[in-house]
This record gives structure tokens, C-alpha cells and sequence, in this order.
């Protein structure tokens, strides 16, 4: 509510942001540039750790860019009292237990991302537009918490830059980092400096891998080729010569051929796609679990209405990591599907039951011991004259389910 409200009453001008690498290598290009031009980048190391935003001065600052438009008294009192609400409301909890955060921004909040956001560029407008001044820098462009200065090495002293930075406001920590070889990174890119222009070439950090969600997982396709869709995109929007290109598609075809891809599907992303007829329909959204390729069949039935399919995944690291642990007792008080094992030949019988597990397993046990011929498990069983064995060694729970439909298609796959 309040990120909506901000956005919509605040002046928030774009002058030094840039929105992502491609706007900046526009930018870049305009430059006409001299040996003695250097570059360098700034960063706030500190920015993510929202407790260093100091809320004091924020909340004076949206009341001074509230009058700016001419904002009705009213509605910027409402501004603030939310605003400040929001601020002193820092309550979260850690097992068990609930804290107050006693400084600055609460974390994980989308309201914080917003108001940090107020507060660097009314700095920007401000305090760094004075040091930006004074020391002659030639270019300044800031993505987030990542700052890229230009200026010209016989006129700009960086330490008096850097130390000047620092002495904004004691709670946030600037850093700088200088091109080497004529060379920064910055971004996902490397900015190499010419005698009269500047090349670009992607980087990569010295971390990164070349995992991608493989070929071979249990992800909607359009999660899967997400990462490689990137990739083609950034090869054929970002400005590289034609060697830099070159190698930067042969590091994307091995990445695709160690995540067990057809390099092929390359061609499919050049190609382009072909244009469709705008639907102008207002759209519903509709989440489903994506548990394999018999989620397709359901989601088909919403191709041509105006309900747009999202899907959503259980396997990723945060349900990985987490202990999804749940007492034996509660799980064989659940329904759903199940798995019957003969201990002897490993064979499977797969099932579904409304009533709750347990139950379930001693009418397949009473099947067996009375001999009713009910269940094809038990008729396994007295037939090639195995053991039962016992609920926990032999029943193995697979979906959590209610009767219906959707248990039909879990058992079925």
C-alpha cells in the first residue's frame, strides 16, 4: 500500500539511476573519451543491512518532497502517519520468540526497498550533487547500491571522492574499487577503456557456475529455459563486437550441453517469435503446482479463456533445506496416495485412499488375512506366499491429497 502510494505522490527523477547494462552502454557510448578519463565504481556495502537507513532524517525528507508537488495538507499527513506506522512497526520473529528492531528499516519488507530508495536520491539531489561539483566527475550513474564514476585523473582526487562519500552520514559505508589494466567490471559487465572508446565484454565472478536448472528436472519448460533465454537475449541486446560475441555463445552452448540441453535450442530463441494477436481481455491468474507433465493436461484447459497459468515448484532450495518433517502419527492420520512394497520381489502397487492411511493399510491387511480377494496386493501376496510385513517397512506415503479429481491424476502418474 504504501510503495503504491510513494511512487504515485513522490517526484522520484531517474537522473542518475539506470534501469539495467543495456541503458548503461547507451549511456556510455555517448561519451567521448580521453586517455586521461578513468573510470571507478562505488559501492555501498552496506546498503542491504536496511537497520543503516536513518529514519529520523526520512521521514523529514517525504515531508519536504511531499510540498514539492503541492500536496494537500491532509493527504500528506496521511503519507507521513503511514509512513511512520510502517517505520516503528519493526516486529519480527525467530523461533518462537518476537523481536522489536530497534534502528532503521525493517528487513525483508517491500516497503523498505522504496523508502532506501527516497533516501539515496534525495542525496543524490543533494549532498553527493555538491561533491559531484566540487570534484569534477565527469559521469555518475548508480544501479541500486552499485555507483560508476567517470573523471579525468589529472583533476579528481578519488580519496577526497571516496572520503567525502563516507562523510554523508556516519551509517552508511561507501567503498571504491579503481579500473585495473584499463579495465572495471561493473554490473554483469566489463568496461574496457581505448584511446577513443569504450569495448564492453560480459563478466562473470570468479563464484559463478554453469548451473542451470537441467534439462532433466521436474520444472515447467518455461522455468527451464528461463536462464537460457537470458543469455541469447543478452548476447543479442548487449553491445559486443563479433569475436566477444562469438565466444560469449560458445560459454552459453557449453552451459547448455553440461545441463544436459540440445545446443539447437539455441536457433530457437534467434529465430524470434512470432507475433500474436494482443488479447485485451482483463486476466485472472491462476497458480498450480507444477508436479510433472500431468499438470499440463489440467492447464490446457485454460488456453483459450481468460484465466493466465502461473506454475509454481516445491522442489527449489528453500523446501530442500527446510525440514519437512511431519509425525508419523499425523501423516497416517492424512489421505492421499500411497505405495504398497512386496518385501520379497520389490514389486510396487500404488493406491489411493479418502479414508486416512492407516485405515487403509488394515483393510489391505484384513484382505490378506482373511483371503476376501479385495486387494490386488494381498492377492500378490497370498499368492507367491509372502510375508505382509509391517505398515512402516511396506506403505510408502507419496501424495497428501483429498478425495477427488486431483487424487485420480496423482495416483495415475
Amino acid at each position: 500500500m504504501l510503495t503504491g502510494i510513494l511512487k504515485s505522490y513522490l517526484p522520484l527523477p531517474n537522473v542518475y539511476n539506470v534501469q539495467n547494462s543495456v541503458q548503461l552502454m547507451k549511456d556510455l557510448s555517448q561519451i567521448s573519451f580521453v586517455p586521461e578519463l578513468k573510470l571507478s565504481s562505488l559501492d555501498i556495502s552496506n546498503m542491504y543491512e536496511y537497520t543503516n537507513i536513518p529514519t529520523k532524517d526520512l521521514i523529514g525528507i517525504i515531508d519536504t518532497l511531499c510540498r514539492k508537488p503541492n500536496l494537500e495538507d491532509k493527504l500528506i499527513r496521511e503519507i507521513l502517519t503511514i509512513t511512520r506506522l510502517i517505520i516503528t512497526q519493526n516486529y519480527f520473529s525467530s523461533q518462537g520468540k518476537t523481536y522489536l528492531q530497534g534502528n532503521g528499516l525493517a528487513m525483508g519488507t517491500p516497503t523498505s526497498s522504496i523508502l532506501s530508495e527516497i533516501y539515496l536520491k534525495f542525496l543524490e539531489n543533494t549532498k553527493i550533487y555538491d561533491i559531484l561539483k566540487e570534484a569534477r566527475i565527469y559521469g555518475y550513474f548508480r544501479y541500486v547500491d552499485d555507483i560508476l564514476i567517470i573523471y579525468n585523473e589529472n583533476i579528481t582526487d578519488t580519496e577526497h571522492v571516496l572520503s567525502s562519500f563516507n562523510d554523508i552520514t556516519p551509517s552508511l559505508n561507501f567503498t571504491l574499487e579503481r579500473e585495473q589494466e584499463n579495465k572495471l567490471n561493473f554490473l554483469d559487465l566489463s568496461i574496457i577503456q581505448t584511446a577513443d572508446k569504450l569495448p564492453f565484454d560480459i563478466y562473470r565472478k570468479p563464484t559463478t557456475s554453469d548451473i542451470i536448472i537441467p534439462n532433466d528436472s521436474c520444472h515447467p519448460t518455461e522455468q527451464k529455459l528461463a536462464a537460457i533465454r537470458y543469455f541469447t537475449n543478452r548476447i543479442n541486446t548487449y553491445d559486443l563486437d563479433f569475436t566477444r560475441k562469438q565466444i560469449e555463445t560458445n560459454i552459453v552452448k557449453q552451459i547448455i550441453r553440461n545441463n544436459k540441453f540440445d545446443t539447437a535450442i539455441l536457433n530457437r530463441f534467434n529465430t524470434g517469435k512470432t507475433k500474436r494477436e494482443k488479447d485485451n481481455r482483463q486476466k485472472r491468474l491462476a497458480k498450480f503446482t507444477y508436479i510433472g507433465k500431468e499438470r499440463r493436461q489440467v492447464t490446457k484447459l485454460f488456453k483459450n479463456t481468460n484465466v493466465k497459468v502461473a506454475y509454481m515448484t516445491k522442489n527449489n532450495l528453500e523446501k530442500l533445506l527446510k525440514p519437512q518433517y511431519t509425525p508419523q502419527s499425523n501423516r497416517c492420520e492424512k489421505n492421499g496416495v500411497y505405495q504398497l512394497e512386496c518385501l520379497t520381489f520389490h514389486k510396487i502397487y500404488t493406491g489411493q485412499t479418502g479414508s486416512p492411511f492407516h485405515i487403509r493399510f488394515l483393510e489391505h491387511y484384513n484382505d490378506f488375512k482373511y483371503a476376501n480377494n479385495r486387494s490386488s496386493f494381498a492377492q500378490h501376496i497370498l499368492n507367491e506366499g509372502h510375508s505382509f510385513g509391517p505398515m512402516n517397512d511396506i506403505m510408502n506415503i507419496v501424495h497428501f491429497a483429498r478425495k477427488g479429481k486431483l487424487l485420480d491424476t496423482l495416483e495415475k502418474f
